[in-house]
């Protein structure tokens, strides 16, 4: 990723805040999910789990008892003698403390970021645990202008709630809606950046699929897989303007 010239193209575009997502945006939840699932049903039930029939589950973003039936179902044939709240049960006593993970393309250029002084924020649906996950990945409190979430207080996605606490915040520093970009990886967070007034970039490496997007209106140069392209969707975005 060029890294420099995602910056000229902000400044020159007059964007002064960026506003994150947090799981499957900035953090790799997913993919740490499926990682740590993996070593459960190997070490628990001696069964190896298919990446590809999983991945597809954990795009679904159910609830983990929902998640853990479904990737049951997937094994049925293998007769694990478990229930999905067991297992959800096992999964939060023994598994649930696993390492996540952002790419390094993503770190670089959050360290730009920072010193070039735009203001980031991050809006979550997470009910717990955000700023742990935050620090664990090596964010500091003062990179952020906000880190909210439902642990806060507020209703979640796709209630408008949380961005507009956000925006509020931005607004008092003289930032106007059409300053803020907003990053997300669920459709929800296009529909709210859209009706906010914001830019907004999609990440659908590990959660919603891109004909998702593109049904909800969402244009197909806007959507990205990996943070390296990211600078190829602000040139496409910003030569519209």
């Amino acid at each position: 990723m060029d890294i420099l010239k995602n910056i000229e193209i902000l400044k020159f575009n007059g964007i002064k805040a960026i506003i994150f997502d947090f799981d499957n945006t900035i953090s790799s939840t997913n993919k740490s999910l499926f990682e740590v699932l993996s070593k459960l049903f190997l070490k628990e039930f001696n069964v190896v789990l298919c990446r590809e029939d999983v991945m597809k589950i954990l795009r679904m973003n159910s609830a983990l008892v929902e998640m853990f039936e479904s990737i049951l179902n997937l094994k049925s044939n293998l007769q694990i003698k478990i229930s999905a709240v067991d297992l959800y049960a096992l999964f939060k006593t023994k598994y649930s403390d696993y390492q996540y993970y952002t790419e390094f393309a993503f770190l670089e250029w959050f360290k730009v970021l920072i010193q070039n002084k735009i203001k980031i924020a991050i809006v979550s649906n997470r009910k717990f645990g955000l700023r742990d996950r935050l620090r664990q990945l090596g964010f500091k409190n003062d990179d952020f202008i906000a880190v909210i979430s439902r642990q806060d207080g507020f209703a979640a996605k796709p209630e408008p709630a949380m961005f507009m606490h956000v925006y509020d915040k931005l607004s008092k520093e003289g930032i106007k809606a059409n300053q803020i970009i907003s990053v997300g990886d669920h459709v929800t967070d296009f529909k709210i950046s859209e009706y906010m007034g914001f830019h907004f970039f999609a990440y659908c490496k590990y959660t919603s699929f891109k004909d998702e997007f593109e049904d909800s209106g969402l244009l197909p140069a806007y959507i990205f897989e990996n943070w390296n392209n990211f600078n190829k969707v602000l040139e496409e975005k910003f030569k519209q303007l």
